[in-house]
């Protein structure tokens, strides 16, 4: 049995192929996955955020955050918006061994 605690992850770039093969990493590898971002993909960066339970997603795209913000309505997934919205997400810590990848 392996006694490694694995951090939580935030996956910048979340809905292209790198961002994906992270995402099938973290989950095979039980790691929490904290935040997400994409440029315009809502449907399925919507899929991964409620499939995840993440605590929030980043869309660059001003209208794709604004759909997603629509979609993801009365959950507790925060949504923020645009360039320096994606920077301040990644800035935030949600626990104190969290990994940010960046793969946009």
């Amino acid at each position: 049995m392996n006694d490694l605690t694995y951090p939580s992850i935030s996956i910048l770039g979340s809905t292209g192929s790198v961002g994906q093969q992270a995402l099938d990493v973290a989950i095979k590898n039980g790691i929490r996955v904290n935040c997400l971002s994409a440029n315009d993909n809502v449907d399925l960066i919507e899929r991964q955020a409620r499939a995840l339970c993440v605590r929030a997603c980043a869309m660059a795209n001003r209208d794709a955050a604004k759909e997603l913000k629509r979609r993801l309505f009365g959950t507790n997934i925060e949504v923020y918006v645009g360039t320096y919205g994606i920077c301040e997400m990644a800035t935030q810590k949600y626990d104190s061994s969290e990994v940010v990848l960046n793969a946009i």
